[in-house]
C-alpha cells in the first residue's frame, strides 16, 4: 500500500514488490508511478517494471507489470530510464 494525500491506496496484487527505483509523474487529475520492483518470482538482477496510474479519488485506474523473469524483455519499452 501507499498513501496519496494522506489516504491509503490499495495496489494491484501483481504490483506488490520491494521498490528499488522509481519515478512519480503528477498529471493534475492523476498520478503515475513507474518503478522497478523485486517480486517473489524476480531476482534482484532482473526486477519487474511496474506502472500504475491513480486518480484523484485514490483508485488505481490502470496498471501494467512487465515481469523481470520475462524471457524476451526486448519486445517491451523500458518504463523507466
Amino acid at each position: 500500500m501507499l498513501k496519496l494525500d494522506g489516504e491509503l491506496v490499495l495496489l494491484p496484487t501483481e504490483a506488490h514488490s520491494v521498490v528499488g527505483f522509481g519515478k512519480v509523474y503528477d498529471f493534475g487529475g492523476a498520478v503515475a508511478l513507474a518503478y522497478l520492483g523485486e517480486r517473489d518470482e524476480d531476482s534482484s538482477a532482473r526486477p519487474s517494471q511496474i506502472f500504475i496510474v491513480i486518480n484523484k479519488a485514490g483508485s488505481v485506474i490502470d496498471s501494467e507489470v512487465l515481469p523481470g523473469a520475462s524471457l524476451n524483455p526486448g519486445k517491451h519499452c523500458l518504463l523507466i530510464d
